[in-house]
């Protein structure tokens, strides 16, 4: 895996993201990218995404197995973006428990998963928001302000 610096920061965006997007390709290269709701990180070198729905990137990756990944913690406007190598553990295999422990987990029965998708992580650098580089002046606080702004967040939450 490339190495990165701030592993803190890499845990802290994907514990905060709600989502990732995994992007995949066919056998002919048409590209396909679908968010996942259920993910999770070994702490090392692999992302294990829960297939609950997932049959299009399932089926490109047993294709070709070259994939990118992203995560954004859309309140700080700042993820990373991961290339790897995927494989595909259904069900029915009996790493699927080991390997899938810490996503099944987080699923709480209320999803049917399929198969996990396993991205083995070669490379990771950081995704921000443009205003990190127009507007170098801003903290995160102020980062954060402007993004709950700006998609009205408080009106949403609180009627303001």
């Amino acid at each position: 895996m490339t190495q990165f610096t701030d592993i803190q920061a890499f845990r802290k965006d994907l514990t905060n993201a709600v989502l990732c997007w995994l992007a995949t390709v066919d056998a002919s290269g048409a590209p396909n990218v679908s968010p996942k709701e259920m993910f999770s990180w070994d702490g090392k070198q692999q992302i294990v995404i829960a297939d609950i729905a997932s049959a299009r990137s399932v089926e490109n990756i047993r294709q070709q197995n070259k994939v990118c990944l992203s995560f954004i913690d859309v309140f700080r406007q700042r993820g990373f973006k991961i290339t790897g190598s995927a494989s595909i553990i259904p069900s029915a295999d009996s790493r699927f428990p080991a390997v899938g422990r810490d996503v099944l987990a987080r699923i709480k029965g209320e999803f049917t998963v399929q198969n996990l998708i396993v991205v083995t992580i070669e490379s990771v650098s950081r995704i921000l928001a443009p205003s990190y580089f127009t507007l170098p002046e801003r903290n995160e606080e102020a980062h954060i302000r402007q993004t709950l702004e700006s998609y009205s967040v408080n009106r949403l939450l609180y009627g303001k």
